[in-house]
């Protein structure tokens, strides 16, 4: 980003203005590549469909019906209180997907019920469900990726792994080895029977898959250096994934996949140059700032005390820093991305308040010559079973890129759920 642009000087616009004009960075695209995806989003759940038909599973076919509707229920709740504006500015319905939570959907059953060779290509064409919507400028990346982790956490809940009807077949570690067991139930398959809860729990559960839903309550944009301009969604949603292997008792790996996006609009107050166009003062802009980070760590566990854990960690972080401006009704588009990777160090405090309630703190560091990003969060984690847990936190980021003149902050309430498989 060169420094012209970020010391350019944004002054209010209406909002009328901003999202009746079509621009390069806020246009439609409609092509084959959007065509699939709106036909995947219903095949994959249709191919769910079949696949419970070929299997004679009946309550396999009820799981999935439940699991899309249930999925689809919290989605579209979410897009009216969300009131997210799309990337082409068509609508506040944009937080989260809906195309993407029916691929997901579909896809989540096909694995958990039937296992890989049913869900790998299901999770594959899902994705590119959710790329399609990006592509088509339908929805914005963590669109996208809160509307997967819905549909994934849903189907947790609800689908069991397909056995024999009216049977069921366990396998249970044991100190000296492996307990086998048979059972047989009219019922076996109800989600909210006690064998199904227990054969979900029996085993090892060293995944962790944890959805934060945000929102964004600082102008980030405007620590880039450009004060005074108007955001699209004054409060900003956003998504991110984290997922954790445990390695062993006292390891466990850590990756997180954190995708942000910013726009605004509005006059500029003098002329600067970017890019090769130039940019008259007084002329209605367009901007979009993105960064995007996929991390992981290695950490190592510490038991304090009986109630206080404590882990270290270290790993890398890749990120993708992208900015785009153009005029409001386009013809003087600009655009320039950078990509980082830098190391990471990671730590983490939980103390154990009363049983399966707990406070805990995070923070990450990572820092490359001028370059660096900080993040800091404490909040309040309840664990409802083996199972799932759910917590509230308050996030602050601070990220400092010197080497482009660049800042983006952010200070965010967020709602976490967590499943441990």
């Amino acid at each position: 980003m060169k420094t012209k642009l970020l010391t350019a000087i944004l002054s209010a616009a209406t909002l009328s203005t901003a999202y009746a004009s079509t621009n390069a960075i806020n246009q439609n695209i409609s092509d084959d590549y959007v065509s699939s995806g709106d036909y995947l989003q219903i095949l994959i759940p249709a191919t769910g469909l079949l696949a419970a038909w070929l299997h004679e599973d009946p309550q396999g076919a009820k799981q999935l019906a439940l699991s899309v509707g249930a999925a689809q229920v919290i989605v579209q709740g979410g897009k009216k209180i969300v009131g997210r504006v799309r990337p082409n500015g068509n609508g506040t319905s944009s937080f989260p997907s809906g195309h993407t939570a029916a691929a997901f959907s579909g896809a989540a059953f096909l694995q958990s019920r039937y296992g890989s060779a049913w869900g790998i290509p299901a999770y594959v064409a899902a994705s590119y469900v959710g790329l399609s919507r990006m592509h088509g400028n339908r929805h914005h990346a963590d669109d996208v990726l809160a509307a997967a982790g819905i549909s994934f956490l849903v189907n947790q809940y609800i689908v069991s792994p397909f056995q024999p009807e009216n049977v069921a077949f366990t396998a249970v570690p044991k100190e000296d080895g492996v307990s086998f067991g048979v059972s047989f139930a009219n019922e076996f398959f109800a989600k909210q029977s006690r064998q199904a809860y227990e054969q979900r729990t029996s085993g090892p559960q060293n995944h962790r898959i944890e959805l934060d839903i945000g929102f964004n309550l600082e102008d980030s944009l405007r620590k880039a250096g450009l004060p005074g301009s108007t955001l699209v969604d004054e409060v900003q949603p956003f998504a991110s994934l984290t997922y954790d292997y445990q390695i062993n008792e006292d390891s466990f790996l850590e990756v997180n996949l954190s995708p942000n996006e910013t726009r605004q609009y509005g006059q500029t107050e003098y002329s600067f140059d970017f890019e090769g166009n130039h940019y008259e003062a007084g002329e209605d802009v367009y901007l979009a700032f993105r960064q995007w980070s996929l991390g992981a760590t290695y950490n190592r566990a510490f038991e304090l005390t009986d109630n206080l854990t404590a882990s270290l960690g270290a790993g890398a972080a890749g990120y993708i820093l992208d900015f785009e401006i153009d005029k409001n009704n386009g013809g003087k588009h600009s655009r320039v991305t950078e990509y980082r990777i830098m190391p990471t160090l990671n730590s983490h405090l939980d103390y154990e308040v009363v049983d399966d309630l707990h406070t805990f703190a995070h923070v990450q560091y990572q820092k490359l010559k001028s370059d660096s990003v900080l993040l800091a969060e404490a909040g309040v984690r309840y664990d409802l079973n083996k199972e799932w847990d759910v917590s509230v936190k308050y996030q602050h980021q601070d990220a400092n890129w010197k080497s482009k003149q660049l800042g983006y902050q952010s200070k965010s309430v967020v709602l976490s759920i967590a499943n441990r498989f």
